[in-house]
């Protein structure tokens, strides 16, 4: 990843913590650059912040305590969300590096797209809940409540889902 796209990605989130956990929790080989370039940028309480960050992130992903996989493979990663807001509570999340639903649009050709969405039918089907309901939610920008800047849906069910 290259200095403005982590820049962008620091600058637009509210919580550091929040993009550090995301990169964990989907295994990113970006988190030792993101550490690596908070270091750089910020004073000397950061880096002891980013060191212990990066330290314990680690553990929590070699211990598998950060998430349990549904499915992954070149493309995507599917795992259980760490604080669910359903019974079923699933991240569906595409390994192309996009912010948002509008950015990963704009990266990906359609087919590419057209395969995530599958993919993500393929998890419904897993989890059983095609014939129950469900709700898909992606979050973008501020105002739509995203709080990690890499595009992912929300897969929800197994519940009656209020709006």
């Amino acid at each position: 990843m290259d200095y403005k796209v982590l820049k962008k990605e620091l600058h637009y989130s509210k919580n550091l913590y929040g993009i550090v956990e995301e990169y964990a929790a989907v295994g990113d080989k970006r988190l030792d650059k993101l550490l690596d370039f908070i270091k750089g940028v910020s004073g000397d309480e950061l880096d002891d912040m980013a060191a212990d960050l990066k330290g314990a992130l680690k553990k929590r992903i070699k211990n598998g305590s950060v998430n349990e996989k549904i499915y992954e493979d070149e493309e995507v990663l599917f795992f259980n969300d760490i604080n669910p807001i359903a019974k079923i509570h699933v991240l569906g999340i595409p390994k192309t590096p996009s912010t948002d639903f509008s950015d990963f649009i704009l990266k990906n050709d359609p087919e590419k797209i057209a395969e995530f969405y599958k993919k993500i039918n393929m998890i419904v089907e897993k989890l059983e809940i095609r014939d129950s309901g469900y709700k898909i939610i992606t979050n973008s920008g501020d105002n739509g409540g995203q709080e990690v800047p890499h595009f992912h849906v929300h897969i929800l069910g197994g519940e009656k889902i209020n709006s």
